[in-house]
């Protein structure tokens, strides 16, 4: 997003950086306000029901995202809230991976670890990626979300049944 945002809002939506700057804290305001919401869902439902649920609301939010932008019917109003909308479940996401990996295994500084590594790794092959798809680089950016949450949609089944169901020791 930091990389694809500001050049589709400066050159698309034609803002100026002043403005870009200010809408920021949208996104940043979502994902603080869901810090303090997530832990409240994330005790009450638990974590696999958590990031379940974020997976599919952040595949149908980004849908929608890339409907509008294909249809070229965005605007910084609609932009911006999806956006703040997508940002908002992906930290709910994030702190259900979270909480999964780093009880996953008992060294849980590994797993913080691997968990930053993976997310780094995404980021630098998805931006990559990003300049080899043939469409604009925001509808690759949710192009390249979208099979990203598909496969750990369909990946996350095996694992979850792994951490969900332990087997202990006798």
């Amino acid at each position: 997003y930091v990389t694809v945002a500001p050049h589709f809002l400066l050159k698309v939506l034609h803002i100026n950086m002043a403005l870009y700057g200010s809408l920021y804290w949208l996104n940043s305001g979502a994902m603080i306000v869901m810090s303090v919401v997530g832990v409240r869902y994330l005790n009450r439902f638990g974590s696999v029901k958590c990031l379940t649920v974020s997976l599919w609301l952040l595949l149908s939010f980004l849908g929608i995202l890339y409907l509008l932008l294909a249809r070229h019917q965005i605007n910084i109003v609609s932009f911006y809230v999806l956006t703040m909308i997508i940002f908002a479940i992906s930290w709910l996401t994030y702190t259900s991976a979270s909480y999964i990996a780093t009880h996953a295994i008992d060294d849980v500084a590994n797993a913080a670890g691997m968990m930053s590594f993976i997310n780094l790794l995404t980021a630098v092959v998805s931006v990559i990626v990003i300049g080899y798809l043939p469409f604009a680089q925001i509808e690759a950016f949710v192009v390249v979300l979208i099979i990203a949450l598909l496969i750990c949609l369909f990946g996350r089944y095996k694992v979850l049944h792994k951490v969900a169901n332990p087997v202990l020791p006798n």
